[in-house]
């Protein structure tokens, strides 16, 4: 299907009708749009982005892979790219800039309007915690009635995007409890807040790996995980849909090891950088058969004395293959799970 519609995206911009191009970018998901900008040349995504409303750009550049967010947003000036992610969830636009040249990322935020949680992101590696939430958080006090509690977040109104919990803390920031969102809709007007939090939270310190916080969440079924600093202040949330990201992540780079790729490799990357992230562990193959071959060296008087034996080879060496195979799966797997550990 989006082979099609890739197609007559294409045609559009051939035509140089933008109008028709953008008529097709707009009647797809930011998700389709993002996998169909990717497809198209560096022009020809300046092209679209050049048509398209600072909001909807934002959407578009949230949904495509990092990689390729952070060379478009290269070539934008700093103004228009400024623009675009001041209307993006601020963690989104410290991946971003995160990934950008320092002196390109410095200009953008230079032309930022509000750029104080973007900045405060990018003081976190990508992989923890901090680099993953989002510090826009719906926070309510203990001794609020609930009727208070619905007037904050009909004060605070799209903003309030990840309000699936309400968290309770002090005013130094201390997060004390939880408050469900179904649970102070359905409260009676006067109830306190006190009243109605639970104040066993399950939390992520902020400098937590990312693959922690995936587990947690898959742990208890949560669809947002506070974090907070060293002193239990609330600082952010990670909500469900960036661990999503984090658990595919997690898993490739899983598979990576297990056949002995170093880092991120794509099917259509540059050449070069495959080859520097393979070659280590096929040289350490490579020395390992070295090692086969003298040990078949060994025993060549034997060999040559029983002729049958030689049959078995294949044999050993499939059977081999396919038991090493397998257990490195299994570990692998384990590793992944926090099933095998360094004690074992």
């Amino acid at each position: 299907m989006l082979d099609d519609v890739l197609a007559k995206l294409r045609a559009a911009l051939e035509r140089d009708d933008l109008a028709a191009a953008i008529t097709v970018i707009d009647s797809l998901q930011p998700a389709d749009q993002a996998d169909l900008v990717e497809e198209l040349s560096d022009a020809d995504q300046i092209a679209i982005l050049s048509q398209l409303t600072p909001p909807d750009s934002a959407d578009l550049l949230e949904e495509m892979e990092d990689e390729d967010a952070a060379a478009l947003a290269e070539l934008l000036p700093p103004v228009d790219l400024a623009g675009i992610l001041d209307e993006m969830e601020a963690d989104e636009a410290a991946d971003v800039l995160g990934d950008l040249p320092p002196e390109r990322a410095a200009e953008a935020l230079r032309e930022m309007e509000e750029p104080g949680d973007v900045i405060t992101l990018l003081q976190y590696p990508d992989d923890t915690a901090g680099g993953l939430m989002t510090p826009a958080v719906v926070t309510l006090r203990r001794d609020w009635r609930a009727r208070e509690a619905v007037r904050e977040l009909r004060r605070l109104g799209p903003d309030a995007d990840s309000a699936y919990y309400l968290y309770v803390t002090d005013k130094g920031g201390v997060l004390q409890g939880v408050v469900g969102l179904r649970d102070l809709v359905v409260a009676l007007p006067e109830t306190t807040i006190e009243a109605l939090m639970d104040p066993n939270v399950v939390s992520v310190p902020v400098l937590a790996d990312q693959e922690i916080c995936a587990r947690t969440l898959s742990r208890y079924g949560f669809l947002v995980l506070p974090v907070v600093d060293e002193g239990n202040r609330l600082v952010g949330v990670i909500t469900a849909d960036d661990l999503i990201e984090v658990a595919e992540d997690e898993a490739t780079e899983d598979m990576y090891r297990m056949v002995g790729i170093r880092g991120e490799e794509r099917v259509f990357g540059p050449l070069f950088p495959s080859v520097i992230k393979r070659l280590p562990w096929l040289a350490v193959n490579m020395a390992t058969l070295f090692v086969a071959i003298t040990v078949v060296n060994a025993f060549e008087a034997v060999i040559a004395g029983t002729v049958a034996l030689a049959t078995f080879l294949p044999l050993v060496s499939g059977e081999g293959g396919n038991a090493g195979s397998q257990t490195s799966t299994v570990i692998v797997r384990g590793m992944a799970m926090g099933e095998v550990t360094v004690r074992n």
